[in-house]
């Protein structure tokens, strides 16, 4: 309940004392680490982002075919500068979620910010099968156009 709140500290306690019961409780130990993730990008404070990345990594490290914590953990890379490590991280989510639009799409972005254009267009077409609602096939499309020149009207499916 706390997560959805605006009670980002009782949030963190809360899961604190959650992985403090049970030291391997993945779901505990993501929903901290995207909470110290979301810390970090407010408050720009070191430890925030260090702790968000060790969150990942042990989730990683507990279960490592849990796609979350690879993309999660790429977001993070990429928001502090860390493109490559970024790209790795969900290069790995998606060989255990390759339906994982939001991966793609990630990938996508982080592809066209290196201007490798051919695979940054090859991530947004997978994400754009995958994706759920029409205002986020609408946000692909832009990108794809943009990459493909395309001025004023969608050539993207």
């Amino acid at each position: 309940a706390y997560l959805n709140s605006r009670a980002p500290q009782k949030a963190l306690a809360a899961f604190e004392r959650a992985i403090i019961i049970d030291s391997e409780y993945v779901d505990a130990l993501q929903n901290l680490g995207a909470l110290h993730h979301q810390r970090w990008l407010t408050l720009k404070e070191q430890h925030d982002y260090d702790r968000a990345i060790s969150l990942f990594n042990r989730i990683i490290s507990i279960d490592p075919e849990f796609s979350g914590a690879y993309t999660s953990r790429g977001v993070a890379y990429l928001q502090w500068g860390k493109t490559e490590d970024a790209i790795a991280s969900w290069e790995q989510a998606i060989k255990f979620a390759p339906e994982a639009g939001k991966t793609y799409y990630y990938l996508g972005l982080a592809y066209k910010s290196l201007e490798q254009p051919e695979k940054a267009i090859a991530a947004f077409e997978q994400a754009l099968i995958t994706a759920g609602s029409e205002d986020t096939r609408n946000k692909i499309r832009r990108h794809l156009d943009e990459l493909y020149g395309v001025d004023g009207q969608s050539i993207a499916p």
